[in-house]
């Protein structure tokens, strides 16, 4: 009875260390993982530090501006509004908002409406006019999507084509 007593007892040692050694290798293997998920994760934001700067450096002193809007045409983000407007000023206003003529306002939240509304991306030159000034502006705007593919908003790019224009005008004369 005694050896079949200290039998039972080793062979439920015997189980339990089996049981620890197992749980320590699932959890050194999860682990293991979860390492490996965070330096790809440490590198994949590395990565998209060293392109944000290459955008940033890309656009500086440029006439490009770049946004987003989301649904309703509030703007979420801005970069290189070329002194005119920072992402402070803008974040959460619509064109209406920000722009003094009406009729400008409504012309280029329409552009805009229809790319939400179809999902194709456009390409049209607008003229806007800032403290008495018309600026002619070239603009792209494409659906912003999610993940999934749903349309969550707009990016646009706006190039200042206004001294293009100008000089086109100019040579227009001259002749």
């Amino acid at each position: 009875l005694l050896a079949f007593e200290n039998i039972a007892r080793f062979g439920i040692f015997v189980m339990i260390s089996v049981f620890a050694s197992w749980l320590f290798e699932v959890r050194r293997r999860t682990f293991a993982a979860y390492q490996q998920k965070l330096i790809e994760q440490m590198q994949l934001t590395e990565e998209l530090r060293i392109n944000n700067e290459r955008f940033r450096l890309a656009l500086r002193g440029s006439p490009v501006s770049v946004f987003n809007q989301d649904k309703e045409l509030r703007y979420t983000w801005l970069h290189n509004a070329s002194g005119r407007f920072t992402l402070e000023d803008v974040r959460g206003k619509r064109d209406v908002d920000l722009i003094f003529n009406l009729d400008e306002a409504s012309i280029l939240e329409n552009l805009k409406k229809k790319v939400l509304e179809t999902g194709f991306g456009i390409h049209e030159e607008v003229a806007l006019h800032f403290d008495g000034i018309e600026r002619c502006y070239d603009m792209t705007i494409e659906p912003l999507r999610n993940a999934e593919g749903r349309i969550i908003g707009i990016t646009g790019v706006s190039l200042d084509v206004t001294e293009r224009k100008q000089t086109e005008n100019n040579e227009r004369e001259q002749r």
